[in-house]
């Protein structure tokens, strides 16, 4: 089996442990009382939107100072910021509970019907924290002059230029890598080693481009009020995101992950010789 780190009592984290994590902060969510899922996911709108405002600060700053390649580098981390914000505040983001949510219902402990109404706590939460933040990039943009109309609308139109099945493939790598994020965040027990991480994947989607449903949202409906981006463009690209990364988190990590887990009684079906079953490798 898989293993991350040495526990306390000196015993690896093992991929079971950290299922059993997944699980459990999944059954967690379920039993939180929807008024709290839904303001930690306004909060977690508002804190992702600082990785668009970082974004605009470096191509303000650095944008005719830094060659092609640096500025590329620059704006992978700048992505980061907004995602550190979420995961050390411990803030609902929708990406980050495709596959973690789906667990439990994998396991039946949870029904399809509460898997859509968790996801659309959060998911709306975060859409209309991402809404706010547009609006006080919105106002605030011009009257400080933190950048120019000219860079929301360039990135906006960005994103929007590819067509819809390009964009699905596209968040489903993002989505892949959120609930990636999430699965290694559970095998990490100190601050560091879950900055890293998050830094790690959340640098590779912002130097990719890939979709992410609800930083784009931003980063689009920003463009939108400044007159860039058409309803219809809004909507396409919204919708293409949220399918991609729902497809990316649930296929390449809930059911992947979880299809790794053989339930006791299974696995004595598998070895019903105790002294055929394969010694644990430490």
């Amino acid at each position: 089996m898989a293993q991350s780190n040495v526990k306390k009592d000196g015993r690896y984290t093992t991929y079971e442990d950290i299922l059993e994590k997944q699980l459990a902060a999944g059954v967690k969510k379920y039993n939180t009382h929807n008024r709290s899922l839904f303001v930690s996911s306004i909060a977690a709108g508002l804190e992702v939107g600082f990785s668009f405002l970082m974004i605009l600060l470096v191509i303000a700053s650095y944008g005719t100072i830094l060659s092609d390649v640096n500025l590329k580098f620059a704006l992978g981390l700048a992505y980061s910021v907004g995602f550190l914000f979420v995961v050390l505040g411990k803030s609902l983001l929708f990406t980050e509970h495709t596959a973690m949510a789906v667990m439990p219902v994998l396991k039946r402990e949870r029904s399809l019907n509460d898997l859509l109404n968790l996801w659309s706590f959060i998911y709306f939460g975060n859409l209309l924290g991402g809404l706010f933040f547009s609006i006080i990039l919105y106002f605030l943009g011009d009257s400080m002059n933190l950048y120019t109309p000219e860079m929301v609308g360039g990135f906006a139109k960005k994103i929007c230029k590819f067509g819809f099945p390009t964009i699905v493939g596209s968040a489903m790598i993002a989505g892949w890598l959120m609930a990636l994020l999430s699965w290694i965040l559970s095998a990490s027990k100190d601050t560091i080693s879950k900055i890293a991480i998050t830094i790690i994947i959340t640098f590779f989607i912002g130097v990719g481009g890939f979709h992410h449903c609800i930083v784009g949202f931003i980063e689009i409906f920003t463009g939108f009020l400044k007159g860039y981006i058409s309803v219809g463009q809004l909507l396409s690209v919204q919708v293409a995101s949220t399918i991609g990364n729902i497809l990316g988190g649930v296929i390449f990590v809930a059911l992947i992950k979880y299809g790794q887990y053989v339930e006791p009684k299974e696995f004595m079906e598998i070895y019903p010789d105790e002294e055929k079953i394969p010694e644990k490798k430490i």
